[in-house]
């Protein structure tokens, strides 16, 4: 996952010393994990409040969007272990919400998803991110990132859970 500039600037910042980040992307991790490895009622119950989360069609853009929004949302408000649930991978989404963690504030707001493509049973869409942060000095600091959300299409033996969208990663 590439980071680039974000994660330049969340260990120039965490050299002053933040604390805690750690122990979040801990439980951020096992929440993605402990819902991957639960294939029974959570799963589906998890997978039914993205799809009641989702506008109309839960294959569109707009789904995808309503999922970063969503994550977004949850991150802002330092809610990392439910935020978590929105990625596919829990190092990734541990790696994140730890970068967030050395923001004092931080707003994420979505725009208009892109570059929809398919591949190897799977659609991908691109979600553009821009991240406002209150950088510790107080001064502010806005980066545009994408986000890659990704679901499985409807095939053979799919679950409901991987039928939703997905965040794979954000890159700033």
């Amino acid at each position: 996952m590439k980071l680039n500039m974000l994660v330049a600037a969340a260990l120039a910042l965490g050299a002053s010393g933040c604390g805690g980040s750690e122990k979040d992307a801990n439980l951020a991790g096992n929440a993605v994990n402990a819902a991957a490895a639960d294939g029974g009622a959570e799963a589906n119950a998890l997978a039914s409040d993205f799809e009641s989360a989702s506008p109309g069609n839960p294959k569109s853009p707009a789904a995808a969007k309503a999922v970063v929004t969503d994550y977004a949302a949850l991150a802002e408000k330092e809610q990392f272990t439910q935020a978590a649930r929105y990625w596919t991978n829990a190092t990734a989404a541990a790696q994140f919400a730890s970068t967030l963690e050395d923001y004092p504030k931080v707003k994420m707001t979505a725009g208009e998803p892109s570059d929809e493509e398919g591949a190897m049973g799977s659609i991908f869409i691109t979600v553009p991110l821009t991240l406002d942060l209150t950088l510790r000095s107080g001064s502010p600091f806005q980066m545009t990132c994408k986000a890659a959300v990704r679901r499985i299409n409807d095939v053979p033996g799919s679950s409901a859970e991987q039928r939703r969208w997905h965040i794979e990663s954000i890159d700033c």
